[in-house]
Order: structure tokens, then C-alpha cells, then sequence
């Protein structure tokens, strides 16, 4: 359960923390400040969207396995 709650909290921590490095996102990619914010609007939909699909990825497949697939790097 801790795990949960640690994976939960480190999400959030995401979302947040592109807020913060908006400035970084600006001088790194030499775009305007409103091309990085439509970056971090389109970086937490598609984190909004794709939650959803994970409630039913979990009726077909193990909670364990769908979690080490996605920490997994390929």
C-alpha cells in the first residue's frame, strides 16, 4: 500500500514540478512562455487520459505485472 501511495505522490510531484521548470522549458527549446505552457497542458492530458485506460487494463491484467511493465525501460 505504500508503494501506492508513494507512486501516487511522485505523479502529482510530475504534474507540479512541470509548472516549475517552465522557464528552463522556454530557454531549452527556445519557444515562447505560452508554447511551454500548452507543453505542460498537453503533458497532464495525456497523463488524463491515459488514467482511465489503466482501470481497465487492470480487469484483464495483474496489477503487479501492469506496474512492472511500466517502470520497465525499453
Amino acid at each position: 500500500m505504500l508503494g501506492l501511495y508513494i507512486g501516487a505522490f511522485l505523479g502529482m510531484l510530475s504534474e507540479t514540478s512541470m509548472n516549475i521548470a517552465l522557464p528552463d522549458l522556454v530557454d531549452e527549446f527556445s519557444v515562447s512562455s505560452g508554447t511551454a505552457q500548452w507543453m505542460v497542458v498537453g503533458y497532464m492530458l495525456a497523463i488524463g487520459v491515459a488514467l482511465p485506460y489503466v482501470g481497465f487494463l487492470l480487469r484483464w491484467v495483474k496489477a503487479k505485472t501492469l506496474v512492472m511493465a511500466a517502470s520497465t525501460d525499453r
